[in-house]
């Protein structure tokens, strides 16, 4: 699979904001809610982000790989947009448990069993207009849920998954979270080649 055109990595202190923003600027809108003038709609960003081909790619290009689950949701952030009545991006906040540590080449300190670390994750609601916004399909996780994560920090003590939805991977389970389309199935492919993995 074609790498995408932007390293969301190498953002630094602004990543979690332009991260977001890309999917809005960068890519159109997917409408999911089969009737939008319905309450409590989802919008799809179509972000272009890093992609793998491989489980094995993505394991050898991602510094940060852990076990564990989702703990708590601490934050929903929407950034305004000055130009229109959508938001500009947005973020979810949460905490992480490390249950196992399967990869960390850089040595990240915060990157440990039994610690908990920030996750972005791509998928955000917004009050005012009554919609939860997301990039690529991304899903927020699920509390209690286990995970493998592929990790890339973005800010101080935050991280996001690499790829969006391509380092989100559910364990236990046969299932992706993707919806089932044309644009997802290399996403598929690569997250069931991890959970394969898992299972052996």
């Amino acid at each position: 699979m074609k790498k995408g055109i932007i390293a969301v990595s190498s953002l630094g202190g602004l990543g979690i904001a332009l991260f977001l923003i890309f999917g809005n600027l960068f890519a159109e809108e997917k409408e999911v809610s089969e009737n939008p003038s319905v309450e409590n709609k989802k919008v799809s960003w179509d972000g272009k982000t890093d992609g793998y081909a491989s489980a094995k790619e993505m394991k050898e290009q991602v510094g940060i790989i852990v076990k564990g689950k989702k703990v708590s949701e601490d934050e929903n952030i929407v950034l305004d947009s000055e130009i229109s009545e959508e938001p500009a991006g947005g973020y979810t906040k949460s905490s992480f448990k490390i249950s196992k540590v399967l990869k960390n080449s850089g040595d990240d300190e915060a990157i440990s069993v039994g610690s908990a670390i920030n996750i972005s994750g791509s998928e955000f609601y917004d009050k005012n207009s009554k919609t939860t916004y997301t990039i690529n399909d991304y899903e927020n996780m699920k509390s209690g849920k286990e995970y493998v994560l592929y990790l890339k920090p973005i800010d101080e003590g935050m991280y996001t998954t690499a790829g969006v939805t391509f380092g989100k991977v559910p364990v236990n389970t046969d299932e992706t979270e993707l919806v089932e389309s044309e644009v997802n199935e290399p996403v598929n492919e690569v997250i069931n080649e991890v959970q394969q993995e898992l299972g052996k």
